[in-house]
């Protein structure tokens, strides 16, 4: 989740800044911008995956350079402590016993409800430039105007994430970044005032 929050801020940020500086470009460059930007993230994204195979071990037992006996030693707690909880007749079961399982399962349906719900209340990110420019600013300032809140959700979200695995809590870091979200909802539903939207965004 987290790596996919850092690809989509990542997406607002850069296409906020060129789109905003692209208002001076020719018509002709304007015309093939998504494709080379797709192009050159496309071949960033192969040629990390591509370093990545080479250094990455497949276990955490398999002997690298930059990996100390000891960080492999813990890396394989950590594995063992995430399979401590499931039972050995489970992992023998058939893949067809596990699908009914999950299907008969209600805490499977329930999140996965609740996951539904999450996805369309973010789908706002996609129309946020168009939210921002009934503001009444030019294209240039509202696509600028973008690109502060992505930066700050990035910061937001690598801040919880860092302090959440230090704490060894989940539960109360989620419910705790949701609450500004539903306070912005409810702040931008309520008012006309550009200043209090904005942040509500």
């Amino acid at each position: 989740m987290v790596q996919a929050s850092r690809t989509r801020f990542k997406d607002d940020i850069l296409y906020s800044c060129l789109e905003a500086s692209a208002e001076q470009w020719p018509s002709v460059v304007l015309a093939h911008l998504s494709r080379w930007l797709f192009f050159i993230e496309g071949c960033l994204t192969c040629s990390v995956a591509t370093v990545a195979f080479y250094i990455v071990p497949d276990f955490p037992g398999t002997p690298t350079s930059w990996l100390t006996l000891e960080e492999q030693i813990l890396a394989q707690k950590r594995m063992e402590e995430d399979a401590s909880g499931v039972r050995p007749e489970l992992s023998k079961s058939s893949q067809a016993s596990g699908l009914v399982k999950a299907l008969t399962d209600w805490t499977v349906w329930w999140l996965a409800v609740a996951l539904a719900v999450l996805n369309a209340s973010m789908s706002f990110l996609s129309f946020f430039p168009t939210l921002v420019a009934t503001m009444g600013y030019s294209s240039t300032i509202t696509l600028l105007l973008c690109t502060p809140p992505s930066i700050l959700a990035f910061v937001t979200a690598i801040i919880v994430v860092r302090h959440s695995d230090m704490t060894r809590d989940r539960f109360w870091h989620i419910a705790a970044s949701m609450l500004p979200g539903i306070v912005g909802f409810v702040s931008a539903s309520l008012t006309m005032n550009n200043t209090i939207r904005y942040i509500s965004l």
